[in-house]
Formats: C-alpha cells, structure tokens, sequence
C-alpha cells in the first residue's frame, strides 16, 4: 500500500515513489482504491471540488446567483459573499456570508465562516449555525480572536429582524510549551430588537483543565455606538505560554422582520423635494454644503468649532418607533484644503437621542419619539470635535411588530 505524500486543494493526491528518493507518483487505480478513493482518467481524488456556479442538470432549478459559489438544490438565492455552499431548498446568503455551508431547508448565512442548518417551513426565520473561533496568546493580556483566526471576522447581528439567540460557546486551549490544557463550556443568551442588541442573561461557565492553568474566555456583545453591533470572544492567557485556543460557538435563533409602514421621508439625494433646511445658529460659524453631483450626496466639514448641520424639518413623529437609515461615505481629502477629514457625523432627533457615527456604510438609527420638534438633525459641532461626511439616501419608516 502506497504511502501518500501530498492531496491538493482539489483533491488530486500524489503518492511517494518509492523507486526514486524525493519523487512522486500518481499510482495506480489499484492504489487509490485501496483508500476508498476515486480514480478517475489516470488520477486519483480524494475528494472533488466544482468551481462551476452552474447547478447539475435535472437536479436544480430556480437558483440565483451574483457571486461564485457551489448550489445543489433549488429555489435557493445567492446575494453576497463567495466560496458558499448550498446543499437543499430557499437557502439565501447576504452580507458578509463568505466560506458559509448551508444545509436544509429556508436557513440563512450572513456572517464569515457559517456552517447553518434550518428545517423550518417557513423560509428566513430560524436557523442553527455554528461558528469557529481560533488565534494564539502568549502572555496574559486579553486578547480578542475571530472566526477562523482572520482579523475582524466576528458575529454581526442583522439589524433588519428582531432575534433572539441563545448560545453555547465551546472553548480548547492548549499550552504548547508545558503540554498542558484548559476548556471551558458556556450558556448565553441575547436579543436584538429595534437595533438594540442586548444580553437577556449567562449560565456559570464550566472548566475542566489541568490546575496550572488559570485561563479565561468571555463572550462579550458590543452595543456599538458606530452602529455595527457585533459578539466579541476575548480571551486571556499567563505570562510564557504559548497558548492555542479554537472555540465553537453554537448559535440557535429566531426572528421575525420589521414591519416597515410607507416611508414618511424618502430622498435620494438627501437635499430635495421636500427641502432640507440650514441651521442657521450663528451666521459667522455656520457652513452648510448642498447636494454635489460628482460625491452623490450632500457633503459638510467643519474644525469642531463650527456647528455644521442640516435639518428637516416638516415631519410629525407622533409617539411611534422610528428607523432612520441613511448612507455615509468618507470625504475625499483632495476636496478639502487640509489633508485629512475624518468620516464622523452626528445625528439627533427632536434634541434627543442622539448618536455619533464614524463608519462608511448603510446606518440603521432607531428613535423611541415623544414630543420635541419634529425634526431630524446631521451635525458636525464642538461636542464631535472635527469631522466631515457625505450624506446620501436618507428615510424614515415607522417600525411595528
């Protein structure tokens, strides 16, 4: 039986020649059957991987795709991300959902590295997904690791759903250099509803290790003040260890969608019909910049010193629960006379509730509204310190559920 020396990332495998010192060989049918393999045309696989985005014949249809993936099944949606799998019926992918398997029926992945699964009879609404952690530490600072070692790759609620969610976390760590390990089992659970991504409550953590080790692991949620709310594993080793950790995190969850009534404001290019107006506090620090038809949208700066604003004004908020999406793009420093202009714009409604945001992107805000005056605010001022933003694509909907 043939020893063999390498398998690709296609699955080819090469066996040793043993004839020739350093040298491979392909083998014999006879010897990749003797490891349950395929030969196949004078090579031999140990597994088979399809670059096609093309379903077989007579065993899928209906399946969209936008971006390269591998789908077997049918009614199944592929909007975002690469390198997914799709085995079964009305799976979708969205948002950041690459290297994702997906099996079942109706489940969803939006997240880096999902493998999620959904029985479920009605399509995008529940599902189990298992996420893997991974990263090293060699001392005892706490040190945030991410699905699959690859930096910010972490767990983003979608803010589109109220979910609930309720996880157990699996965690190993290995001490390479003493040969020693330590584990650690937990139970939690979180809800985001209306944007706001809370933890409902946590079981005490189970340990079994070796007593030289006095590790640590929190699953912590970010309610992120930049709108990007997101689950954070930080973990924390000793001083000398070179310390190997993977982590599994065991998702189930179910939501239901927002129901959105018809858009009180809705402008593309957030000056328009209906007007948005300048803040005209003081007329000798006061710089408002209209619509730019080569940024696509309406575009303000300031040194911190100035209130830079706009407003509309006409709308009645009632005592409903607001969503506020709008899109923030970074000012090119070649359109301004200084070098650097950082994205950071704040948002208030009805002098309350205010929010700072610093991230390009589409933004969710929500507002709980009672009383005030009736409008919407995007300021840079002293209390944000310098910044400047492009503002495009602004609404305003009513959210029920």
């Amino acid at each position: 039986m043939k020893k063999i020396d390498s398998i690709s990332d296609g699955g080819l495998v090469l066996f040793v020649d043993e004839t020739k010192r350093g040298a491979t060989t392909k083998g014999t049918q006879e010897d990749c059957l003797q490891y349950a393999y395929k030969y196949k045309s004078g090579d031999c696989y140990a597994f088979t991987v399809s670059n096609e985005i093309t379903p077989a014949k007579n065993l899928n249809s209906n399946n969209e795709f936008e971006v390269k993936s591998f789908v077997r099944g049918n009614n199944n949606i592929v909007k975002a991300g690469t390198n997914n799998v799709l085995n079964g019926d009305r799976h979708t992918t969205s948002q950041q959902a690459n290297f994702s398997i997906l099996h079942g029926n109706g489940s969803y992945s939006e997240n880096f590295g999902e493998m999620s699964y959904s029985a479920n009879l009605i399509q995008n609404r529940g599902r189990y997904t298992i996420l893997q952690y991974s990263g090293f530490t060699s001392d005892d600072t706490e040190t945030e690791i991410f699905i699959g070692g690859r930096k910010d790759h972490r767990f983003h609620p979608n803010n589109s759903y109220a979910t609930a969610y309720f996880i157990q976390s699996n965690s190993v760590a290995l001490c390479s250099n003493e040969g020693l390990m330590w584990s650690q089992s937990n139970f939690q659970a979180f809800r985001n509803i209306a944007g706001q991504f809370t933890e409902v409550g946590n079981h005490t953590p189970t340990q079994l290790r070796d007593s030289a080790l006095n590790y640590s692991l929190e699953l912590q949620m970010v309610d992120n003040t930049l709108g990007h709310d997101y689950l954070k594993l930080m973990v924390t080793g000793e001083v000398g260890d070179d310390v190997y950790w993977d982590i599994t995190l065991k998702i189930t969850e179910v939501r239901i969608p927002e129901i959105l009534a018809a858009n009180s404001i809705f402008n593309p290019n957030f000056l328009g019909s209906p007007t948005w107006q300048k803040i005209n506090q003081d007329t000798n620090n006061i710089i408002t910049i209209p619509y730019d038809a080569t940024t696509g949208g309406s575009k303000m700066f300031g040194d911190g010193t100035r209130n830079l604003a706009m407003r509309y004004t006409p709308l009645v908020w009632g005592t409903n629960l607001w969503k506020i999406t709008f899109d923030l793009k970074q000012i090119p420093y070649t359109d301004v006379t200084i070098d650097y202009i950082e994205l950071k714009v704040q948002v208030r409604v009805n002098n309350q509730n205010s929010q700072v945001f610093t991230n390009e992107g589409t933004h969710s805000y929500y507002v709980n509204t009672v009383g005030g005056n009736n409008f919407i605010q995007f300021m840079i001022n002293s209390t944000t310190g310098a910044g400047g933003c492009i503002i495009n694509n602004v609404k305003a909907q009513i959210v029920t559920y």
